[in-house]
């Protein structure tokens, strides 16, 4: 097998040729589903379908990378993460199935239970361990029991609302 330049690969490019086999050029392939797509190695090209890297020996799997949230860009395929539904704030859990382009921005699409989402990188998270959930939950009783004095304060809804909003508790968007 030869020194492959992942670096230098289509982000989402799943294997590679490069070893002259048969004659034939150096490529980076990607498998969706059933179907292989083409892209040959030191060119501003695009995906081809293909019938695949038919017998080479010198094809070989991409290196597997963790990825551990937005910060890495998006999330691989066959990763299971989750997808924030920005109409209801919601969390959705799914396995991501491909990787497209909506105009010049790359995209994951992710399947969740019975629907296809799509998004950016910055719109997926690693699935949460219940050690995070119940951190989560206690942060979250925390903050509410250091409110209830300063909220008692006020005789109403808006007294209430002031009187958090003095103690310097604002909102902040996750």
């Amino acid at each position: 097998m030869s020194d492959i330049d992942w670096s230098k690969a289509p982000h989402d490019a799943t294997h590679a040729a490069a070893g002259g086999y048969n004659n034939w050029s150096d490529c980076w392939y990607k498998q969706e589903g059933g179907q292989w797509f083409c892209w040959l190695m030191g060119r501003e090209d695009q995906w081809d379908r293909n019938d695949g890297p038919c017998g080479r020996t010198d094809l070989e799997s991409r290196p597997s990378k963790h990825w551990s949230g937005p910060q890495d860009g998006l999330p691989p395929v066959n990763q299971q993460c989750e997808i924030i539904d920005e109409n209801t704030g919601e969390w959705l859990p799914g396995i991501v199935i491909a990787h497209g382009r909506d105009e010049d921005n790359d995209q994951a699409v992710i399947q969740c239970d019975n629907a296809i989402w799509m998004g950016h990188a910055h719109e997926f998270r690693p699935i949460r361990t219940q050690a995070q959930i119940e951190a989560e939950a206690e942060e979250r009783q925390a903050a509410i029991q250091e409110m209830i004095p300063v909220a008692m304060q006020g005789a109403d809804d808006e007294e209430i609302c002031a009187a958090l909003y003095d103690a310097g508790y604002r909102r902040t968007e996750k």
